[in-house]
């Protein structure tokens, strides 16, 4: 008697087959596609789309040489995304660019009935200048995450340290900054400050009050306003700077932030 196995579905996408078949993706496809806008000079957006039932939803990124780009997406029944000539059926990728414009379908994994929603964050690290007197190649935020939630960290050029997070069990996020000292803020023992911060993104800068307090161990920690508004715009600026009795404590770039955006909301519901 036979065996019988289970039918199985494959979704193969055009971009799988083209880089299979050594084509550049102009060859088997050339169809419009919705251009990604970025904020001038740097660095982020997030795309706000419908993947089909069947087929992908299509966009195009223009970028230089030598640059990051990340990108994350989240929706139901499997959302991922395509990079042409990059990497197929991803949920979050990083890679180093070329100088040009970059092919991105997103689609749903298994089949489905109906259309589906999607968010894609994007966005482009520029190279410029990330932390107060550094100078160079921007360090950009990295992720970890897991069951318990999920933490995003960046180091700066002058060794300042920024970390958010957000824990899965109480549904709470925080914010630290560690460093000897800060422009505007206070370094002694449970001190308190008002603060600001403001976020460079697509349309003008965002503000966003905070209240801080100062730890002996050398770090401070946002005590109140990270609000949803602020996560946010968080993961689509370009840069980020912290005001503080009207001075700039710091100022960092956000390449990397919609990532761990995405790993708020996966696992922290938020």
């Amino acid at each position: 008697m036979p065996r019988l196995f289970p039918p199985r579905v494959f979704i193969v996408t055009t971009a799988a087959l083209a880089a299979v078949a050594g084509l550049t993706p102009a060859t088997v496809l050339a169809e419009p596609c919705t251009p990604i806008s970025l904020v001038p000079g740097g660095s982020a957006s997030v795309v706000e789309g419908v993947a089909p039932a069947t087929g992908t939803a299509c966009y195009t990124l223009s970028v230089q040489a030598g640059q990051t780009a990340s990108l994350a997406v989240e929706g139901p029944n499997g959302m991922a995304f395509s990079v042409w000539g990059e990497a197929d059926n991803r949920t979050v990728l990083s890679f180093t660019t070329r100088a040009g414009s970059y092919r991105i379908d997103v689609f749903q994994t298994f089949r489905a009935a109906l259309a589906a929603s999607f968010r894609l964050d994007v966005s482009v690290g520029t190279g410029a200048a990330a932390g107060i007197g550094a100078s160079g190649t921007a360090p950009r935020w990295s992720l970890r995450d897991g069951a318990l939630g999920a933490t995003g960290m960046l180091t700066t050029a002058d060794g300042t340290e920024v970390m958010i997070s957000c824990d899965a069990g109480n549904r709470t996020r925080e914010m630290a900054i560690t460093a000897p000292a800060l422009p505007g803020l206070p370094v002694a023992d449970g001190a308190e400050t008002r603060a600001a911060f403001a976020i460079s993104r697509a349309g003008g800068e965002m503000r966003f009050p905070v209240l801080l307090r100062r730890y002996g161990d050398g770090w401070w920690r946002v005590e109140a306003g990270l609000t949803t508004g602020f996560l946010d715009a968080f993961a689509a600026g370009a840069r980020m700077r912290l005001e503080a009795a009207g001075q700039t404590a710091l100022e960092v770039g956000l390449g990397g932030t919609s990532a761990v955006r995405v790993s708020f909301r996966r696992h922290c519901g938020m």
